[in-house]
């Protein structure tokens, strides 16, 4: 979706009503903030190797799955995200709710 795509969406309702975003648990929050933010895209689509110490099976080095990660970009300061996916996805200013 699109910043258009979103004002589109938002002019049916009544501008009175509360925004809210995903919360903790199944829970809602109040959106607080909006922002512009660089991600990857898809990034975390992308195979990488597993991170957090060396992991091997039988002498494999293993992978984290393609969907490892909590949603499908990444942010560009993710220090999480390896220099092989950083290379394989597109960078991209999106605006950030929260």
């Amino acid at each position: 979706m699109n910043v258009s795509q979103l004002i589109d969406h938002l002019r049916q309702f009544d501008p009175t009503l509360r925004v809210i975003v995903k919360g903790y648990e199944g829970g809602f929050d109040d959106l607080t903030a909006v922002k512009t933010q660089a991600i990857l895209v898809d990034a975390n689509k992308v195979s990488r190797p597993w991170g957090g110490g060396n992991k091997t099976w039988l002498g494999h080095e293993l992978e984290a799955p393609a969907n490892y990660g909590s949603g499908a970009h990444a942010a560009t300061d993710d220090c999480f995200t390896p220099e092989s996916v950083r290379t394989l996805s597109t960078c991209e200013k999106a605006v950030f709710l929260f």
